[in-house]
């Protein structure tokens, strides 16, 4: 059971870059076209000086951030955290924000610097998300202080100091941020609206320019330079720039205001008032997960969903579904939040509450997907085979791209033994998602229940090429290879060489199998004996133990001991 909701947010962790930010002002700097004294309220080139001498770095190495620290150096490296008021935030809110502090204290007690800094950033999150800044501020430069390589705080910082009106240090903030990683379109772009804000277009029409380098036709750089062009009264320009942008975002409605100013400008009053009559909210910005990951936090309804994210992704199940029954009663016509407690009370042995639950959300959304999916999931496991069918249909009908519920069906049709209609719905599986391992395995094993040895090679290979690496298409080969009942499809030292890299990631009894059928197919029969009674030994007290034994004597008795049939798994 998975819950379809959760999504990864966040920049990387590390970056690097030919040259930092600071030197790159530098270059833009000495392109900057200097205007004359007489021009009015124009230090575009005192400030830019300034502002690369404020923020160029050491040249010093930086010290790599050491894996454990002492009570004494992580008081002496860490600013206090202010204690702002809680009282006016939503009581699951605050209940977040305590539980988080906590595990903040219990890493810091730990002392192992990586889960420190991180805690820190979640917690500044949650403080950001609900305007408390200060807060929010020093848990950011705590979390930076700890790893000052990973980027996501220094740039967090400058969000924060945004937020919270202080242009001049969000802007320092900013370039600190592109030091650490200098391709950052979001930041490069809000620090060119600072600059703009501050009086300085042409220091905003560089940074710009820098901004389109990284993102061509970014829809959010041409709206600022849109913006630029209409502050230095360039109005033909103006309009060229707001039109780039709204044709890449036709959304974005508010761009329609700075444009009517602009044809205003031109002299053309029909232009104007049709720009003024389609204004609106929407506007256009950057992709920027982290502003993503904040605003995630700000209602009680999502802190819970990400709380219930993380506790199901950690196996916690209990824990999620209280997590996800707090984000029900935060927001009760939420029909995420329904799906996914349904989900956890699934995992957590519930099944007929999750039935229920997901009921009640296809009441409310009947194409739901999610839904659909994991009802259609739980029937069929509850042998409902007639209640499922139509719901995992309707999934598939309601996502294109709904690989696994295509690949459910595959099941479905291959417990009704139509094993052709199987294989059509494993490669609509595949069609929808050629990175799903398991929909070209369980292709594959359908080709061999139809006898067709050589085609299910033949997917496994092509499977192997697709995405190479990947353990469950690696041992799936090896084991055909090994005990093909076409023993012309069979390669024992192929087998071996696959299967012993499987078996050496992961040495469970299924894999150790393998490579016992792959070494017995080669010839090696003592080497296959002795992988044999290591799967056995670890499968020691279960059912597979009885199986596994059933086979000791062939190697015991070889050569030759080749495999007579594929076995079981």
């Amino acid at each position: 059971m998975t819950i379809r909701e959760t999504s990864h947010r966040g920049l990387p962790t590390s970056a690097s870059a030919p040259v930092g930010f600071s030197l790159l002002l530098t270059l833009l700097a000495a392109t900057l076209v200097v205007p004359t004294p007489a021009a009015a309220q124009a230090p575009e080139s005192a400030g830019a000086a300034d502002a690369v001498t404020a923020t160029t770095p050491s040249t010093d190495a930086t010290e790599p951030a050491p894996a454990k620290m002492t009570a004494r150096e992580l008081e002496e490296k860490l600013e206090p955290l202010p204690s702002p008021d809680l009282a006016p935030l939503e009581a699951s809110v605050r209940d977040v924000i305590l539980l988080r502090r906590e595990a903040l204290n219990a890493h810091i007690a730990d002392g192992t610097v990586a889960p420190i800094a991180e805690a820190f950033g979640e917690l500044g999150f949650l403080f950001h998300a609900h305007g408390l800044w200060p807060a929010a501020i020093a848990c950011y430069r705590n979390a930076e202080a700890l790893l000052p390589e990973d980027p996501r705080w220094s740039y967090s910082t400058a969000l924060a100091l945004r937020d919270s009106n202080d242009l001049e240090a969000a802007a320092a903030a900013y370039e600190h941020a592109l030091d650490v990683l200098p391709r950052n379109p979001a930041a490069i772009i809000a620090l060119a609206e600072i600059r703009l804000e501050q009086n300085q277009p042409e220091w905003a029409k560089a940074l710009l320019r820098y901004a389109l380098e990284v993102v061509p036709e970014s829809p959010a750089g041409l709206a600022v330079l849109g913006q630029v062009a209409l502050s230095q009264k360039r109005y033909a320009k103006a309009v060229t720039y707001f039109e780039r942008s709204h044709s890449q975002q036709p959304a974005a409605t508010r761009l329609h205001y700075p444009r009517a100013l602009a044809y205003r400008g031109l002299g053309d009053v029909e232009k104007a008032k049709e720009n003024l009559a389609l204004r609106g909210e929407a506007g256009v910005r950057p992709p920027d997960p982290i502003q993503d990951e904040i605003n995630e936090r700000k209602t009680g309804e999502r802190v819970m969903l990400l709380e219930g994210r993380r506790a199901f992704a950690a196996r916690d199940f209990q824990a999620a579904a209280a997590f996800f029954q707090r984000a029900v009663e935060a927001d009760p016509e939420s029909s995420r939040a329904l799906v996914n407690l349904a989900s956890a009370q699934a995992m957590a042995g519930n099944p007929q509450a999750a039935v229920e639950n997901y009921r009640v959300v296809l009441e409310r959304e009947p194409e739901n997907a999610s839904a659909l999916f994991n009802l259609g999931v739980l029937l069929m496991q509850a042998g409902q085979r007639d209640q499922a069918l139509p719901l995992l249909e309707q999934a598939a009908a309601a996502d294109p791209d709904d690989a696994e519920a295509r690949l459910e069906l595959a099941k479905v049709k291959t417990q009704d033994g139509d094993l052709q209609a199987a294989l059509g719905w494993a490669e609509e599986a595949l069609n929808a998602d050629r990175s799903m391992q398991s929909a070209w395995t369980y292709a594959a094993q359908i080709e061999v229940a139809l006898g067709r040895w050589k085609e299910a090679r033949e997917r496994l290979e092509d499977a192997a090429r697709q995405i190479p690496g990947q353990g469950l298409i690696i041992h799936e080969l090896a084991r055909l290879l090994a005990a093909s009942l076409d023993v012309s499809q069979r390669d024992g030292e192929m087998a071996v060489n696959l299967a012993s890299s499987v078996a050496q990631a992961a040495p469970t009894p299924q894999y150790l199998e393998t490579l016992a059928l792959a070494l017995g197919e080669a010839g090696r029969c003592d080497e296959a004996l002795q992988v044999q009674e290591l799967a056995i030994e670890r499968a020691a007290g279960t059912p597979v133990a009885d199986r596994l034994k059933n086979d000791l004597a062939r190697y015991q008795n070889g050569p030759p001991c080749r495999p007579p049939f594929a076995g079981g798994s």
